[in-house]
């Protein structure tokens, strides 16, 4: 009973790691992408914002900037979609 108990902790602690970790990374990625649109660079920009993404699907700042870079690239189908998402979100 008490090994059980110990797996479930060991594996709900190693979730909740990763977890944060993921949220970390999706964080530095959104950084890395702010900066490098913000030096006029767009295509490195979408490149590092869609690395967060991948990292934290459900995070509107993410969206919200990805919807600003194809802003900029004249993508506007796309700048809507993600415009929309990080509202719904």
């Amino acid at each position: 009973m008490k090994l059980y108990l110990l797996i479930l902790i060991s594996l709900a602690l190693s979730a909740c790691n990763t977890f944060t970790r993921d949220k970390e990374t999706a964080h530095l990625y959104l950084q890395l992408g702010t900066s490098q649109l913000e030096q006029g660079h767009p295509a490195l920009a979408l490149k590092s914002l869609r690395q967060a993404l991948q990292s934290d699907p459900k995070n509107a700042m993410i969206h919200n900037q990805l919807g600003v870079t194809y802003f900029v690239m004249q993508k506007y189908n796309d700048s809507i979609s993600h415009f929309q998402q990080a509202v719904d979100i």
